[in-house]
């Protein structure tokens, strides 16, 4: 019995560095992606950041563009009223005058549309400079991020390699069929082998049958779930 419970340790202790080793590897595995993830969601901040610039761009060349039709409008006013000045007759002089009076109104719209734009001109520049503060705020913590995952990468290696040392020393310990066993179970599953709760298994908590849950309480080798087939003890 004494032999049993050591080759049970042992698998276990296998199955536990196993699992370590899993982990570690998940995280390697898992990096590259994580700051391909981390430098799209940068450049789509960017992309947001630009598109908002641009925007203000647009609305300040409208603002332009209605000062350069205010200020042509109303030098074809001043030259009407320059003209008015000179003119003998009553009803040209009116004539003129009203021109110029309808040009002033002109230039009253444009400049009241002009107010208004330059009303949405203050909103896109808010949400621009709320744009490069989300762009700021990104650089850092991408760059932050970037820095961890290759100390966490680093690390996750270095460790790999103890334990692959230490998982070839455990290895060596466990009978050669059993490992195979192991090792088949663990091809489909990350879990080989685990312990009954009271008469049911660990892993897919279904009930066993009274021959299995009594040699897996004797720790018999090679006893297995008969549902979902890994190692099972007490």
């Amino acid at each position: 019995m004494e032999e049993l419970q050591n080759w049970l340790e042992d698998l276990l202790n296998l199955q536990e560095t196993d699992s370590r080793l899993d982990r570690m590897k998940t995280l390697v595995a898992d990096a590259p992606k994580q700051k391909k993830d981390a430098q799209d969601n940068l450049d789509a901040q960017q992309a947001a950041a630009l598109a908002a610039k641009e925007e203000v761009r647009k609305v300040e060349l409208e603002i332009k563009g209605f000062a350069a039709v205010i200020d042509s409008i109303d030098k074809r006013r001043l030259k009407l009223l320059e003209q008015s000045s000179s003119v003998k007759d009553n009803s040209t002089y009116r004539a003129l005058l009203h021109e110029a009076d309808s040009l002033q109104e002109q230039i009253s719209d444009k400049e009241t549309e002009e107010l208004e734009v330059m009303e949405i001109l203050d909103a896109k520049k808010a949400e621009f400079l709320g744009c490069k503060g989300k762009l700021e705020e990104a650089i850092g913590r991408v760059e932050q991020m970037m820095t961890d995952l290759d100390v966490r990468v680093k690390n996750c290696q270095a460790q790999m390699s103890t334990l692959e040392e230490k998982r070839s020393k455990e290895a060596s310990l466990i009978d050669d069929e059993i490992l195979s066993r192991y090792e088949r179970i663990r091809v489909k599953k990350s879990t080989a082998i685990v312990e009954l709760n009271e008469d049911k298994c660990g892993n897919c908590h279904l009930k066993l049958t009274t021959q299995e849950v009594k040699l897996a309480k004797n720790r018999v080798a090679h006893t297995s779930c008969g549902n979902c087939g890994v190692l099972i003890y007490r």
